[in-house]
Order: C-alpha cells, then sequence, then structure tokens
C-alpha cells in the first residue's frame, strides 16, 4: 500500500460560534464564512457542534479541512483510507460522531480561508467516533474513491455528522456540547492517505511485489516478464 501525506499548510480550522440570542443553528450550518475564527496550518484541528448555555450562551460548529495532492495516484483505486489521530474527544449531553465530506477549497495553490466554510460537496465516508488518543482508520466511499482517482488534488472536510452534516435532513439543533479533537500538523501524526491500486493491463495487484514473488501475472509466466511497471 502507498501513502500520500496532508499538505498542511494548505489545511486548518474555522470555526463559527454566534450568540443563541441573534442566531439560530440554521444561521450557523450555512454561514458565508467562519466569521473571524480561522486557523491556517493549526497543529490541531476539530469537529464541532455545540450548545452552550454559559453565561453567554452561544452555538459553535466547527470544521477541519486537509488538502492531499492525489496527482501521485496513476492507476485505478481499489481502496483508500484517510489515517488520523484522533487526540481527544469531549461530550456533555450527546456523544458526538464525524464524516468526511469533499471540498473544492483550500487547494494546494489557495491556503485556507474564512470563506472556505460555506463550501459543502458530498459525503466520502461513514460517521465514526472515538474516544481519542488513537489513529482512526476511515475509509472513504465510492464517491471519496472516485474523486482520489481522477483529480489531481483533493481537499476533505472533517465535520459533526449529526447536528451539522445531516442538518438539512434532520433539522435539529445540538443538544449540548460535543467535539472531536486531530492532530494535523505534528511530527509524527501528520495525516495521510493510505490506498491500493492495480495498474493497468494487469488482473493482480503487482505494487510492491519483486518479480521474483511472482508465479503468473494475467496468465504470463514470471520468465517472460522482464518489467513490471517500470520495475
Amino acid at each position: 500500500m502507498a501513502t500520500i501525506n496532508a499538505t498542511t499548510s494548505q489545511g486548518g480550522y474555522l470555526n463559527q460560534t454566534q450568540a443563541i440570542a441573534s442566531w439560530s443553528w440554521e444561521d450557523i450550518c450555512y454561514a458565508s464564512s467562519a466569521a473571524s475564527d480561522t486557523y491556517p496550518n493549526s497543529n490541531d484541528i476539530y469537529t464541532q457542534a455545540s450548545y452552550n448555555v454559559g453565561r453567554s450562551a452561544t452555538w459553535g460548529c466547527g470544521r477541519g479541512y486537509l488538502v492531499f495532492d492525489t496527482s501521485v495516484i496513476t492507476g485505478t483505486l481499489t481502496d483508500i483510507k484517510l489515517k488520523i489521530f484522533c487526540t481527544d474527544m469531549f461530550n456533555l449531553v450527546y456523544t458526538p460522531e464525524a464524516v468526511l465530506y469533499n471540498s473544492t477549497s483550500p487547494t494546494l495553490s489557495t491556503s485556507l480561508s474564512s470563506t472556505d466554510f460555506k463550501n459543502r460537496g458530498n459525503q466520502i465516508s461513514d460517521p465514526f467516533t472515538s474516544s481519542g488518543w488513537e489513529w482512526l482508520d476511515i475509509g472513504l466511499n465510492g464517491t471519496g474513491l472516485s474523486i482520489a482517482e481522477t483529480e489531481n488534488e483533493m481537499t476533505i472536510v472533517l465535520r459533526d455528522w449529526y447536528y451539522d452534516a445531516e442538518y438539512y435532513t434532520n433539522f435539529e439543533s445540538p443538544p449540548g456540547i460535543g467535539f472531536m479533537g486531530y492532530f494535523h500538523n505534528e511530527a509524527g501524526y501528520i495525516p495521510y492517505l493510505e490506498y491500493t491500486m492495480t495498474v493497468a493491463g494487469y488482473r493482480q495487484i503487482v505494487n510492491g511485489i519483486i518479480p521474483a514473488n511472482m508465479s503468473k501475472v494475467d496468465g504470463i509466466a514470471k520468465a517472460s516478464i522482464s518489467k513490471v511497471v517500470g520495475v
């Protein structure tokens, strides 16, 4: 399997926090920007959907952004996963779940901006959760696989699943505080894509296998193979 590290200089974290007295949760979810809470190239990113009933009652919605150079993927993908380290999970009233979406920005050439908060693509994973301090292994669905396979770059947005990403379906606001944190630009914990691909012309995965260890490739005896993808 091969890997692609996130280009951390282009990703980061956006958060929208507003007073409940003047903003609805729908206003928060569909805001055109993340107000002033923009953290490009941040060490940590978060998914958050919170109802804070403290002295000044507020809503809070946080989304994490990862950018990958997928131009190195030149074959047909059979599997692709996001590997990311979850640092912690905090729940008050409800247990948060997160989900992956794609986005058109930020990109490899355009840094994270507060207005990226409004960009919404397609869901590219099943919901997931964690109790924290562990590597997560998040499989991308067919949509995510297709984007990684055909596009030269890929932006992944981590969002709270039920109250943020699914708001347009259930129209429910968070009943309490819930967030999950992840390392983004921490040495030894950079998020990465792990993928497996086949090579055009062969029905068997041959990446990383030397000819001496092959018995047959698509019915051709190994003695008859001089090169396999330039190796």
